[in-house]
């Protein structure tokens, strides 16, 4: 099990009573200290692990008077990808990477993200969510529902495609059995793929062994840097599909937030706001090396004809949209006005931000040639 430890910031004056309830092996280990189980199943060196380490760290200097120990747990061995909500509701886990896509039923709301050519930009996307959260009740109450709050909002690079043979057109999509998630393994069905639902952590050894030959929704950085998957499936592919999921690359159990101090908490809110940053930062310096190892590997990043990925668009979007929005509509706790007005809000702002950030890594890699 690979785990990483480090005493940090936050101690908490919280009842003695509240620590035995606890119990010792996470979260309040007594009434001075704080110890965080933070599990993730991408590797050590992945981006998202990364900031979330700098945001712990970052919370430590921003609270002297307080002391925190965090156990990290990478690669999957505390919680595995599908298994992450239940994990941090039930406390197995304290915080951990979330992505909401292998909880769709849970937060309905939150598989807009999944709708494919909705947006290019991760910063736009990363700053879309965490004013949705601020602002839309409805989408806030999608968390606490399932006994989670979202502090850190991900950096989610574009839909990187990577296959076994090279991948030159839409066209050549018809056939191959690829994993893909969330609605955007709908676009590869219409144009006759046959997609495999499979987690991240199992798509090397799935490459490998041939049950699938090519995969989607996974950012560029993890196809090369993370899972390694570019080493059986170096044809990368730039599909213009967009952004994929919405994810946190910290969400915490609510009940152990709410009992944080004030202070703790309001450490967490301003090295988050900072954390946005530092991802962004992270993410470009990650990018460029994924695209310097996948040259080493032989591999390369085709782009789609841009005609091409517009038909695929104008046949598609209009209907995952609305597949989406019925589907949401399909959840007990939401009401049609509050899906409207979530749906028109997230699209609005999505607009307004679409042009603020620079090219996606995987895009700047293509076009090293």
């Amino acid at each position: 099990m690979r785990t990483r430890s480090w005493p940090l910031v936050v101690t908490a004056m919280m009842a003695a009573a509240t620590a035995t309830a606890c119990g010792s092996d996470g979260g309040v280990a007594n009434q001075d200290q704080i110890t965080f189980k933070y599990a993730t199943y991408q590797p050590e060196n992945s981006t998202d692990a990364k900031v979330a380490k700098w945001w712990f760290e970052r919370v430590d200097e921003l609270t002297p008077n307080h002391e925190l120990d965090v156990k990290m747990f990478y690669s999957g061995s505390l919680l595995p990808p599908d298994d992450t909500l239940n994990g941090v509701a039930s406390r197995r886990a304290d915080a951990a990477l979330f992505a909401t896509s292998y909880h769709p039923k849970e937060l309905p709301l939150s598989q807009i993200a999944t709708v494919p050519f909705l947006s290019t930009s991760a910063e736009a996307s990363a700053r879309v969510h965490a004013e949705m959260y601020e602002n839309n009740e409805a989408f806030r109450e999608e968390f606490k529902r399932n006994g989670l709050v979202p502090l850190v909002w991900a950096v989610v690079p574009n839909n990187t495609l990577g296959f076994v043979d090279p991948v030159d057109s839409v066209d050549d999509l018809d056939g191959k059995k690829i994993r893909a998630v969330g609605i955007s393994a709908q676009a590869l069905e219409a144009k006759g793929a046959e997609v495999v639902a499979l987690p991240a952590t199992d798509l090397y050894e799935s490459l490998e062994q041939g049950v699938i030959e090519g995969f989607s929704t996974l950012i560029f950085t993890n196809a090369v840097l993370g899972f390694n998957v570019a080493e059986v499936a170096p044809n990368l592919v730039d599909s213009g599909l967009g952004q994929y999921v919405l994810a946190t690359q910290v969400v915490m159990n609510a009940d152990l937030y709410e009992g944080l101090p004030d202070e703790v908490k309001g450490a967490m809110g301003q090295a988050a706001e900072e954390a946005l940053d530092f991802s962004l930062k992270e993410t470009q310096a990650e990018g460029e090396l994924a695209c310097d190892r996948l040259q080493e590997l032989g591999g390369s990043v085709t782009t789609f004809p841009e005609d091409e990925v517009s038909a695929w668009k104008d046949g598609l979007f209009e209907g995952l949209l609305d597949q989406w929005s019925e589907s949401a509509s399909e959840s007990p706790d939401l009401t049609e006005d509050a899906i409207e007005e979530f749906e028109s809000e997230y699209l609005e702002a999505m607009s307004e931000r679409s042009g603020e950030a620079a090219p996606d890594i995987l895009t700047e890699c293509a076009n090293r040639g």
